[in-house]
């Protein structure tokens, strides 16, 4: 459940920013590129961030939840930046760093938690689960776009994120207590 919110919530919000761009911020196509630019330099900064977590699986356990708590309230920011386009970049920046750390957790809880002889397969379903939700999120957006609006939606992006953390983290804490 977690992969597939995580996943549509990134469908979502990938698709959802030349929409958003053009309509909400009110921006020429160049601020999408530069959106792009901010997000990929939060992301190198988050995958730094989050490599201290690969030695310390209750570390990662308690971060999973917080971050991605944190990436969905920075893009629910982000979806309310309205025309601050200073607003917008920062709130990106933060999402894709907070993201990034999650995603990385996710990925080193998939490999130290499933069993040796269950792993490829463990980790082949989660990525085809992660899969059908980006294509979920990413197809919705046009009709949602539509039918709510570009910032409605996005705020569905960042609810869909907030909603894995909670589930994540309510997971994790039982599996804390029994496995590890």
């Amino acid at each position: 459940m977690v992969v597939l919110a995580l996943w549509f919530g990134l469908g979502l919000q990938e698709t959802l920013l030349v929409v958003f761009t053009r309509t909400v911020l009110h921006a020429p196509n160049s601020v999408y590129g530069y959106l792009n630019t901010i997000g990929s330099i939060g992301a190198l900064i988050g995958a730094a961030l989050a490599a201290p977590f690969s030695s310390n699986t209750r570390s990662a356990i308690k971060s999973l939840p917080m971050s991605l708590i944190a990436s969905g309230i920075a893009f629910c920011a982000f979806a309310l930046s309205g025309q601050s386009l200073v607003f917008a970049f920062c709130s990106f920046f933060v999402f894709s760093l907070f993201y990034t750390i999650a995603n990385v957790i996710e990925e080193l809880l998939e490999q130290v938690l499933s069993p040796n002889e269950y792993r490829a397969s463990v980790m082949s379903t989660i990525g085809a689960v992660g899969t059908v939700g980006y294509l979920i999120g990413g197809s919705l957006t046009g009709w949602l776009s539509d039918l709510v609006g570009p910032t409605n939606t996005a705020i569905l992006a960042a609810v869909s994120l907030i909603g894995a953390g909670i589930f994540a983290g309510l997971t994790m804490l039982r599996y804390r207590v029994e496995k590890v």
